[in-house]
């Protein structure tokens, strides 16, 4: 199919879209983060995670996920932009806060690593953001919402 066309290396300049000024470019792009990141999942194994909630739930893997696509980018001031990007396709996930809390104050279970303070700092600007955006429910500013 044609979602093998693209390299990883176009896939990564897609990726870094999401962090547009432009806001129908970032959506878009949000959308196929969404789609790359959070849809690579085995049916089966998520349904037997689906019943369970919080941070072992599917949205804990995939919250984990977006921290750390977040670290990677380096663009830490832009979390509001992230977070708008992904809202239209990923806002389920991103008003999953009681996961959220759940990774911030339970202790890891076995066999699952502890995450770093860096990854407990972003998951929390992550968190306000998405908080901010649920309240506000308007790009963050500098994101033109222009044709």
């Amino acid at each position: 199919g044609s979602e093998e066309a693209l390299s990883n290396e176009d896939c990564e300049n897609v990726y870094h879209l999401v962090y547009s000024a432009h806001r129908p470019v970032a959506v878009a792009a949000g959308e196929f983060l969404h789609k790359k990141l959070f849809s690579r999942h085995d049916p089966q194994a998520e349904e037997a995670l689906a019943k369970r909630r919080g941070r072992n739930s599917p949205n804990g893997n995939l919250i984990r996920m977006l921290v750390l696509f977040f670290l990677e980018s380096e663009l830490h001031e832009h979390a509001a932009y992230l977070v708008d990007s992904l809202w239209e396709s990923s806002q389920e996930l991103l008003k999953d806060w009681e996961c959220m809390t759940e990774l911030l104050l339970e202790e890891p279970v076995q066999g699952e690593e502890a995450m770093s303070d860096r990854q407990e700092s972003a998951l929390i600007e992550l968190m306000v953001c998405t908080i901010r955006q649920a309240a506000e429910a308007h790009p963050p500013v500098g994101r033109g919402t222009g044709k």
